[in-house]
């Protein structure tokens, strides 16, 4: 809580003018990485400069880490920025999706926690990029590197392919199932129209067919 007051803070509150050399270089240092990240932003405007033109990332600590989505919006502007956010939010439109396709609760709840964790971990490394939060260390899902964190993000998305995957199972084999059902219930008809051919005319069948007789006389 006390680095998210002190970074909420306003900057006229801190009076550098007071402070020595060393102390006004060490709060440089503490918000280098911020400060690296926003330059990053703001040069990249709209359609940005193109990728593998940054030149942020050979000022900014753990550019493709800690700071990819800076670059990635540095390289490719604010387009680019929206469509890496929009990646996101329709892996959890999907997460939700499939949860609400799920049949048992264990299978709902850890398609929507793995979901859920990768998702906020996304949001959370843009806030810091953009300098909305102070910094967390937070990597982007599947695009950062990072060996440990793809790993442990790979082994999410596998599980939650395989609940994806078990649903869709089950549903073709329900759907199977109603075929079966129908063709039954159609068979069943067929063979009791049959039966009554064979049996010849009911009574009130052979009633109409003695009227229509008498009509036509």
């Amino acid at each position: 809580m006390e680095r998210f007051s002190r970074f909420f803070q306003s900057e006229q509150t801190v009076n550098t003018s007071a402070l020595s050399k060393a102390e006004q270089q060490r709060l440089a240092d503490e918000t280098l990485q911020a400060d690296m990240a926003q330059i990053a932003v703001k040069e990249g405007k709209l359609i940005g400069k193109g990728p593998g033109k940054s030149t942020q990332c050979y000022v900014l600590p753990h550019p493709y880490s800690d700071y990819i989505y800076s670059i990635i919006i540095e390289e490719y502007g604010l387009l680019g920025g929206l469509f890496v956010m929009f990646l996101y939010i329709w892996l959890f439109y999907r997460c939700v999706s499939i949860v609400r396709g799920c049949r048992t609760t264990f299978s709902a709840i850890t398609v929507g926690g793995l979901g859920g964790v990768i998702v906020i971990q996304a949001m959370l490394h843009i806030l810091v990029n953009v300098g909305i939060f102070p910094v967390t260390g937070h990597t982007l899902p599947l695009v950062s590197l990072g060996g440990t964190s793809f790993v442990i993000i790979s082994g999410a998305f596998g599980i939650i392919l395989s609940v994806s995957r078990k649903r869709e199972e089950a549903e073709s084999i329900i759907q199977e199932k109603e075929l079966q059902e129908k063709e039954e219930k159609r068979a069943a008809r067929e063979e009791k129209k049959a039966a009554q051919k064979e049996e010849g005319p009911t009574d009130e069948e052979a009633r109409n067919l003695l009227e229509n007789l008498e009509i036509q006389e």
